[in-house]
Formats: C-alpha cells, sequence, structure tokens
C-alpha cells in the first residue's frame, strides 16, 4: 500500500471513528454508501469490523439505540463489499469472549447473511459453530428466585432466540425436504443443535421457556433437529458406550479426519451427557416432537438406552423432575413383567434404582420424593418374579435407610403373595431364595444394644411380614416355619431384649426432662434457652437438634409408644410361633 493510500485509509478509519463517537450517523452512513470508497473497506475491513464491533453494546441499546442500528447497517454494508469468507473471520474475532450478548446477537444476524454469499460454507459454518458452543459454555446457569436470576434467564433466552435465528436458514437450506446432498452440514447443524439442549437451558423450567418465536425452546430445537436428521433415535446408541465407560478415545488425525460423525455425536465435549438427555426428554414426553420419530423402534431398547440419561438428570439437583418424568413416560411405554432377570446382568438397570432410591431419601423437595417413590414402585412392576427376587436382594444389600428398608420389606411380602396366588405357585420367593432374604427383612445390626427408635419402621415391618407367614402358611409351602431357630435366636430373642433396653432408656430420658422442666420452673408455651443443652436426645448416634422441653417430652413418649406397638406385634409374632400348626 503507497503512503498515499495509507493517509486515505488513516483519514477514512479517524472520520469513521469520530462520527460514531459524536452520533454523527447520516456521515457514517455516507461513507459506505456508494462504491467511493470500496478498496479502503475492503483493504480494511481487519481494523473496521472492530471499530464499529465496539459500540455494539447493552448501554447504547438502553441509551443510545440510533448508534445500534447504525453500526448494524455498516457490518451488513461491509459484508457486501469484502470476501464473505474472510468477513466471517473478521466478525467472529468479536465474539470470541462473553463480552456483551448485544454484539453477540448482532453479529450472528451479520453472519448469516455473509454466509449466504458463500457457495461452500462448511468450513465457515464449523467456525461459527465452535464459536457459539464456546459463548453457550460461557452462559450463566439460573441460582434461585431473584431478580439477578430473571436477568440470567432473560439472558439466556436472548442469547438462544439469536443462535435459532442464526440456525434457522441454514437448516432450511440443508434439510432433508430440500436436498440429499449436504451431508456434512446437516451433521454439523444436527449436532450443535442437540448441544444446545445442554446447559444453561436444561436447568430451566417450563414457565422460564417461552421465547418470542413460535413454539418453546426446546421443541424449536427438536424441530429443527427433525428436519436434519431422518432418525432422532440414532445417536441412543452414544449412551450405551458412554454407559459402558468406552469414552470416545483420542484417536490419529487420519481417522478423526475421516470419521466427522464421531467427533461431532460421540466426544463429551461437543454433547454433554445432560444435552443428550435433556433431548430426549422432549422427544419422548412431548407428544408433538414424538411424532417426529420414525415408530418403527421397541420400546424395551429406547426404555434400555434412555436409563443412563434419565440417571444423569437424576444426578443433577436441578434437573430431578426432568429425571423423574422421563422416567414416568419411559415406563408407559413398556409392558408389565417383560423385564427379564438377563436385563439384570447389565449394572445400568440397578444402577437406576440407586438413582432413584437417593432422590426419594435426600431430595430436598417432598413432592419430588413422592414422585420418585411412585416411579420406583411402578419401575420394579416392569420385571418378572424372578429378576424381581434379585433386586429386592440389591436394594437389602445396598440400603441403610430404615424407611427404604421397609419398603423392600414390603415389595417382598407383595411378591411372597402373588407367588402363592399363582397357580401353581411361583418358586422364587419360596424356600432358599425366601431364606436369604428373610435373613436381611430380620436383622439387627448390633443385637440388643441395636437402636430400635432408628429401626422402628423396618423392624415393625419385618414382624408385621412374619406374622403375615406364620398365619397363611400352615403347611411350610413357603419353608418360613424351617427357619424358627435361626428367627428367635438372631432377631426375635435379641429384639425382646432390646425394647426392654430401650424402653428403661427413653422412660428414664422422660424422668431426667420432667425433672429439669420442675427445676427450672419451665411453662410449656415457652421455649428453653440454656436448659435445652443439659438433656440430649440421640437417635441412630445424631443429636436431634435443639427444641424445647415440651417437645423433647413429647418426644420422649412418642418413641416408647413405637416401643409398645413394637412389642404388641412381636407378642402376636410368638403367640403364632407357639402355635406351630406342624406339631400339632
Amino acid at each position: 500500500m503507497s503512503e498515499f493510500q495509507e493517509n486515505l485509509t488513516k483519514k477514512f478509519i479517524n472520520k469513521l471513528t469520530d462520527c460514531l463517537k459524536e452520533n454523527k450517523f447520516e456521515e457514517a452512513l455516507n461513507l459506505f454508501e456508494g462504491s467511493n470508497y470500496d478498496n479502503i473497506i475492503k483493504e480494511s475491513s481487519w481494523d473496521i469490523v472492530p471499530i464499529v464491533s465496539s459500540h455494539l453494546t447493552t448501554e447504547n441499546v438502553k441509551c443510545n439505540e440510533d448508534l445500534i442500528v447504525c453500526c448494524t447497517t455498516i457490518l451488513n454494508a461491509i459484508i457486501e463489499k469484502c470476501s464473505p469468507s474472510e468477513t466471517v473471520l473478521e466478525l467472529l474475532e468479536q465474539v470470541e469472549g462473553p463480552e456483551d450478548d448485544i454484539k453477540f446477537c448482532v453479529i450472528l444476524s451479520v453472519l448469516s447473511k455473509c454466509l449466504s454469499k458463500l457457495n461452500d460454507k462448511v468450513k465457515a459454518i464449523e467456525w461459527c459453530i465452535s464459536t457459539i458452543r464456546s459463548y453457550i459454555d460461557s452462559l450463566p446457569v439460573p441460582v434461585n428466585e431473584s431478580e439477578s436470576n430473571t436477568d440470567t434467564i432473560n439472558k439466556i433466552k436472548n442469547v438462544y432466540n439469536a443462535v435459532m435465528l442464526f440456525l434457522d436458514p441454514l437448516v432450511d437450506e440443508a434439510s432433508l425436504k430440500k436436498s440429499q446432498n449436504c451431508v456434512t452440514l446437516r451433521d454439523y447443524l444436527a449436532s450443535i443443535l442437540i448441544f444446545l439442549m445442554g446447559r444453561p437451558l436444561c436447568y430451566l423450567q417450563e414457565k422460564q421457556l417461552q421465547s418470542h418465536l413460535e413454539e418453546p425452546l426446546p421443541a424449536k430445537i427438536v424441530t429443527l433437529e427433525s428436519q436434519v436428521t431422518a432418525d432422532m433415535l440414532w445417536p441412543l446408541n452414544i449412551a450405551r458406550i458412554r454407559n459402558k465407560k468406552t469414552k470416545f478415545k483420542k484417536r490419529n488425525v487420519e481417522e478423526k479426519c475421516s470419521n466427522l460423525k464421531v467427533i461431532l455425536f460421540e466426544l463429551n465435549e461437543n454433547i454433554p451427557d445432560l444435552a443428550y438427555a435433556n433431548f430426549y426428554f422432549y422427544v419422548i414426553t412431548k407428544p408433538h416432537l414424538w411424532e417426529k420419530v420414525p415408530q418403527v423402534y421397541d420400546s424395551q431398547y429406547i426404555f434400555q438406552e434412555c436409563i443412563y440419561l434419565v440417571i444423569k438428570l437424576l444426578q443433577e439437583q436441578k434437573c430431578v423432575i426432568k429425571g423423574i418424568n422421563f422416567m414416568d413416560h419411559l415406563l408407559k411405554k413398556v409392558t408389565r413383567r417383560t423385564l427379564t432377570s438377563q436385563f439384570l446382568e447389565l449394572d445400568i438397570y440397578l444402577e437406576l434404582f440407586d438413582a432413584l432410591v437417593k432422590v426419594m431419601v435426600y431430595c430436598d423437595s417432598d413432592k419430588e420424593r413422592k414422585k420418585a417413590l411412585n416411579v420406583f414402585q411402578e419401575y420394579i412392576e416392569m420385571f418378572n418374579m424372578q429378576a424381581r427376587y434379585f433386586i429386592i436382594l440389591h436394594l437389602y444389600q445396598t440400603s441403610e435407610h430404615s424407611g427404604l428398608l421397609s419398603l423392600t420389606t414390603g415389595i417382598f411380602k407383595a411378591s411372597i403373595i402373588e407367588c402363592l396366588e399363582a397357580t401353581p405357585p411361583i418358586p422364587y420367593f419360596l424356600g432358599n431364595n425366601l431364606e436369604s432374604l428373610i435373613k436381611l427383612a430380620c436383622k439387627l445390626p448390633h443385637g440388643s444394644a441395636s437402636d430400635l427408635v432408628e429401626l422402628s419402621d423396618e423392624v415393625i415391618t419385618s414382624l408385621n411380614l412374619l406374622r403375615f407367614l406364620l398365619i397363611r402358611d400352615k403347611h411350610n409351602q413357603t419353608g418360613i416355619w424351617n427357619l424358627m431357630d435361626k428367627l428367635q435366636n438372631d432377631f426375635l430373642k435379641p429384639l425382646r431384649e432390646g425394647i426392654d433396653i430401650c424402653r428403661v432408656h427413653w422412660r428414664v430420658k422422660i424422668k431426667d426432662l420432667e425433672e429439669q422442666k420442675k427445676m427450672h420452673k419451665i411453662s410449656e408455651d415457652i421455649e428453653l434457652e440454656k436448659s435445652d443443652a443439659e438433656v440430649t436426645l440421640t437417635v441412630g448416634g445424631e443429636k436431634l437438634p435443639a427444641m424445647p422441653v415440651p417437645e423433647k417430652i413429647s418426644f420422649c413418649y412418642q418413641a416408647v409408644n413405637g416401643l409398645d406397638l413394637m412389642e404388641s406385634i412381636l407378642i402376636r409374632v410368638n403367640e403364632c410361633i407357639a402355635n406351630n400348626p406342624l406339631e400339632q
């Protein structure tokens, strides 16, 4: 470039800079009208684009919207005058970091026009998609109900809306209805669309997902995906690959180049687990989206391939309800009692039980805990009796929560009833199998020293199970009467001693608290402060939180009442044993 041309270029850039700073929009736009400065614009676009883009800010949207319009018009003029392949790179360079969403959204809209000028746009699409991935990854995640959270949600929606407007014409161009070519372009688009279903979108609730588009964002993404993918269920096998821990290992460059599909769909950084999980949650739970899937897949196959994705949702605190609803819909597609013990050879089936159990026990939301329980019970109903035996065995061996063990024993009892009522009787909960499970159901971890208040639920359920069996099985069809000696020594006698020990302990606590109450002359309506710490209550090795003395006394009486109920059922069980029909 000659010195004269350099001076002209410098004057042009300085004039443009000053016009934009001084809000002389008409003068700025005049620089790009006609062809007087075309050579300068072509030679200096790398300098012009950053200057113009720097004014694309949220602040200017609020205070100087005309400046935004002017800068957008200038960028559109640049793509008309300059090489589109070079302009793509110049524009993308302006959104490498999450500086401002306005800049990102405007540049995406300009990029869309720029790409329409390219004959071979695959490489440019690859660059654009890489930039979009990075920008989406940088977006914040909604935390809680607050003003800042509302701002975060709006930010996510604005960015996603801009991305959708950018992808829409590309999907239309590459859609299966319009062209059987464009295979590589379709793969890039299909991959980015599923990626968009991951964070932060997967953390938004249904009511937060409404958009100015004709349909909610997730539905829009799935609809676009269906236009570039003939079979939206084909990537389900990737879940199986990831579940088996055979994650994609880095391969040599030649293989990477020759297997783009593997790169785009198997690499976790291109499509994380949560993105697949949220994508298939919408595909499978929304009837109008499910209609877009080829209705040729076996329901058990879909169920099995989705288990890994359900687990991923259940493990994310903000996605638990999606995981539960996803599971609920999947179960409705599977016929009851069709899952056999062979399915349990795949660890994923039992891992799903473990994931549901964690939600049932530890989830903060009572509504979600109850819904998880319902799904858990429905899930068990999918298995035949032989498989159910192994499931109950697994639950006994892996559970420590008393309420869950009580639930397991209830399922055990229902299974025995079903086996006995069948013609001929089903053997899987009788004989040796019954013995294995009874030993796990009727046990005290520390013998007579066990904390029976903590174990109350499971002990009472186990006693009720024994009483049921002893009354129902007069002819030893289950084999329960063969276990009497072992049950007496390992469970019933230690339980009898444990009830007495626990009752004495809690009555002493009541006495101490009554003394404390008298000593401090405390009314039942007044909460204790210092004196609260004088008598502590412990259940399962954990101290109960501080509470007024009257509440402590009430808790102690509840504990004693629970022990009385346990003793009452134990007496009934011992009466049944004393009336052993096999000895009469």
